[in-house]
């Protein structure tokens, strides 16, 4: 892809030895892609978004909205760092 990417890195809490390296466009797109998570999903695999689908299509709102919450949260933190390095990005190319 030809555009700038942000990569953050985590520890893995089980290995203190390992590190995720993740590019945040990747992991927002991926945290709340439904139509692949369904349609690609082995049976019985159930993720934030397809509960939320699950609920959210039987019209149960209240018991979908945890769900919900947690994937606004979750696409919260990549958005914030985005936000910021495109805002200093813009500010270093005037």
């Amino acid at each position: 892809m030809d555009f700038p990417r942000q990569w953050v890195e985590f520890v893995n809490p089980d290995d203190e030895d390992e590190i995720f390296r993740v590019d945040l466009t990747w992991l927002l797109s991926s945290v709340t892609e439904l139509t692949a998570t369904l349609v690609l999903r082995p049976t019985g695999t159930e993720t934030l978004a397809t509960r939320f689908w699950t609920y959210s299509s039987g019209l149960a709102y209240g018991a979908a909205a945890p769900y919900a919450a947690l994937m606004i949260a979750i696409s919260a933190v990549p958005t914030y760092f985005l936000v910021r390095w495109f805002d200093a990005l813009a500010r270093t190319s005037t």
